[in-house]
């Protein structure tokens, strides 16, 4: 099956795929100031220093929102629609907020602040990696 996430890779973007295809979630964190952010950016965006390295958090994380997607935008993705695309928070990484895919039972409702956890696929790219609800 074709990679239906083959968009062109940023350079920025890379250290984190890598990681991914590792089966890590990292995020980069500042070593001036101590603080992570999302997007990667070659300097922080907190204190401006360039020294930027990328530390792991764990699979867990927060849902903060989502919505249903129903619609392709494009015709790779017509075979997966409907699916739901969520925006995950993490506590070891705080003002970190991931936007990614989120699969989840059909009697599974999902709601605000529900507990998720990373899935490792072993592929490549954003295939590599979606979240699914953490059932305690």
């Amino acid at each position: 099956m074709t990679n239906v996430h083959s968009l062109p890779e940023s350079p920025e973007f890379t250290p984190f795929w890598r990681h991914v295809a590792e089966r890590r979630l990292c995020f980069p964190m500042c070593r001036s100031c101590g603080r992570r952010h999302w997007y990667p950016l070659p300097r922080c965006p907190h204190c401006l220093a360039a020294d930027i390295d990328w530390e792991p958090v764990g699979p867990d994380g927060t849902l903060f929102s989502w919505t249903a997607v129903n619609h392709a935008f494009t015709p790779e993705f017509a075979g997966k629609v409907p699916y739901t695309v969520g925006l995950i928070a993490f506590a070891g990484a705080p003002g970190v907020r991931l936007i990614t895919e989120v699969r989840a039972p059909p009697a599974c409702a999902l709601r605000i602040d529900m507990p998720v956890r990373a899935v490792f696929t072993g592929r490549t790219g954003a295939e590599g990696l979606h979240f699914v609800p953490a059932i305690t």
